[in-house]
């Protein structure tokens, strides 16, 4: 998996256990690339790009057990991401219509 920053706005107090389990993971293998966003006060502020599903689902899930949530449907992508992972309270109120 890598990992970049897309922005330079303030990074949720979360991001710090998210980047700790980035470095815990491989970076080893090359396949299909699945993007994630992740979104905070308003703005995609990191990107973390998966090599194959197997990563895109552990990183997935990873984020969920941190009480974030996919903004996006199944089938539905966002600027070439997808998915698009934000807290359940900025989801709310980012995306009152969904």
């Amino acid at each position: 998996m890598k990992s970049r920053y897309l922005t330079e706005t303030e990074r949720p107090e979360y991001d710090a256990l998210i980047t700790r389990w980035l470095d815990e993971q491989s970076t080893d293998v090359d396949s299909i690339p699945y993007k994630i966003a992740l979104y905070h006060d308003g703005y995609m502020y990191r990107s973390i790009t998966c090599s194959g599903l197997g990563e895109y689902s552990s990183a997935s899930s990873f984020l969920e057990s941190q009480g974030l949530v996919n903004a996006l449907k199944p089938d539905e992508t966002c600027r070439g991401y997808d998915a698009l992972f934000v807290t359940a309270q900025e989801y709310k109120k980012a995306f009152p219509a969904r």
